[in-house]
């Protein structure tokens, strides 16, 4: 088995739940509400920081999936656009 690297993890955890939120319709500001918190914090959980089990519990019951939801791999093509320069070529 292939180490993990605890950053992407968090990362794909990250996206994963902005998948499940959008799948839901919510803005990040709704899902600050629903959970009883910022939408920065929802920012910066999406961005694959903050990410601990009691945030996760708190995320799973929100969005009404098993907390396992949440540890699926992202679906391909959703990984978050740079804004900035175009690549050259």
């Amino acid at each position: 088995m292939r180490p993990l690297d605890p950053q992407r993890v968090c990362a794909n955890v990250g996206r994963r739940i902005a998948e499940l939120r959008k799948e839901r319709a919510l803005t990040q500001e709704q899902f600050s509400v629903l959970l009883g918190t910022t939408f920065q914090w929802v920012s910066q959980l999406e961005a694959g920081r903050n990410v601990t089990l009691h945030s996760l519990a708190r995320i799973a019951n929100a969005l009404r999936v098993p907390l396992v939801e949440l540890l699926a791999p992202p679906k391909r093509g959703s990984r978050k656009r740079r804004v900035g320069r175009p690549r050259r070529g």
